[in-house]
């Protein structure tokens, strides 16, 4: 009956603050009978009341400052089992503890940040310890991924699908789109729409963002992303290549942006992130072209963040560098033609004037606007992230 009573109070953890005055009620109990597992429930209940209050519920979320009690049940658990055990898994679990929040280890079993870092080995322990895990907060959102088949559009829907986020993704090649599709499902059993569509068409975009609300009933987040304009030197260019370029990477944002910042503004919850280069921030010799036309993103996102902060939405840009896609080869290969070397020695060259020296993985680019989506990043708008490995040299 002990063991059942106190395994309801580990389920019901979300309503902790009703019930942890069981604890006193079992703890003898438990200290003389199931010490052990009553012990290792005390610190579930602790950690899971911790990680229920970190899901978008920051006012429900009670303090551990009025739940003294569960608290000093977990420190003497510590007591008991873990500081008096092997000193490498002790050091460890007190790592855990003091890293994800788990429990105010400074403010309960030591006295100050040096003692809890002394104890754990932890740097992570000489700064501020929050009272709960870094959580994203992205469990069940909905987000539209554009051009979502390859590359950072690939690997930002894949990032965003482990966070447990519903995925509406779009692409022109529909094959490869459906691949990316099953992959999210089967991997992190999310919920995945799809379309095909090219995004430089404002009525297809429309009719997409219309059908994703119509299927979730909300949309929470819009990373918005195409393909680059061709490299080639300025007196290559055409008036055609200069209107693609303008319909493909500025007015398929604000395509995106009319069809579905009305349904953020509703629900006043929102996260726009548009999806440009490092170019709008400093030139890429053979890519004019985007140079150009990318650089209008950074007034929209400016004027967007202004306009939409009244309504809880975030506006941010991100600006890759050279990174490992298919965008990076045909760069190479334009600076191959251009100077009569190989492509792979171009690309080379490319990763050489990177102060990290190697291109970024299309991952590395997707966390950051994983944590631009999430409620880690609730006060940031306006801004363009770089992930270029240090390329922009600008102040």
């Amino acid at each position: 009956q002990s063991f059942r009573a106190m395994w309801n109070v580990r389920r019901n953890d979300q309503h902790f603050s009703r019930t942890h005055h069981i604890f006193p009620v079992f703890y003898d109990e438990f200290q003389r009978a199931f010490k052990d597992v009553g012990d290792l429930l005390i610190l579930m209940t602790v950690q899971g009341h911790n990680a229920a209050g970190s899901q978008n519920q920051p006012r429900e979320h009670a303090p551990f400052a009025s739940n003294k009690l569960p608290i000093e049940q977990g420190i003497k658990v510590f007591d008991r089992h873990i500081l008096k055990s092997d000193v490498l898994k002790s050091k460890h679990f007190l790592h855990l503890w003091c890293a994800h929040g788990s429990v105010p280890v400074r403010a309960a079993k030591y006295s100050s940040p040096a003692k809890a870092s002394e104890a754990c080995g932890s740097e992570c322990c000489l700064g501020k310890i929050y009272t709960h895990r870094m959580d994203t907060g992205l469990q069940n959102r909905v987000a539209i991924v554009a051009a979502s088949s390859k590359g950072i559009g690939r690997a930002t829907a894949l990032a965003l699908a482990a966070e447990g986020t519903k995925l509406a993704l779009c692409a022109r090649n529909a094959d490869l789109l459906n691949q990316v599709a099953e992959e999210a499902r089967t991997l992190h059993g999310v919920e995945v729409y799809t379309d095909t569509l090219d995004v430089a068409e404002d009525d297809r975009v429309r009719q997409f963002v219309e059908a994703v609300h119509h299927r979730f009933g909300r949309i929470d987040i819009c990373v918005t992303n195409a393909g680059g304009p061709p490299a080639k030197p300025f007196a290559a260019t055409t008036m055609a290549d200069w209107d693609g370029a303008y319909q493909l990477n500025l007015r398929s944002i604000v395509s995106f942006a009319h069809a579905v910042l009305p349904h953020m503004q509703q629900q006043r919850w929102g996260r726009f992130i548009p999806i440009t280069s490092v170019a709008v921030k400093q030139p890429v010799l053979e890519l004019v072209l985007s140079n150009a036309v990318r650089t209008g993103v950074l007034g929209l996102v400016r004027s967007l963040a202004t306009q939409y902060g009244p309504h809880n939405i975030t506006v941010n840009n991100v600006g890759p560098g050279y990174t490992a896609t298919d965008r990076i080869k045909d760069l190479a290969q334009a600076n191959a033609q251009a100077t009569g070397r190989s492509a792979a020695e171009c690309e080379a060259d490319l990763a050489r004037d990177v102060p990290l020296r190697r291109l970024a993985k299309p991952e590395e680019v997707a966390d950051a606007i994983v944590w631009l989506a999430s409620e880690r990043a609730a006060y940031i708008t306006g801004q363009t992230i770089l992930v270029d490995g240090g390329v922009y040299r600008g102040l």
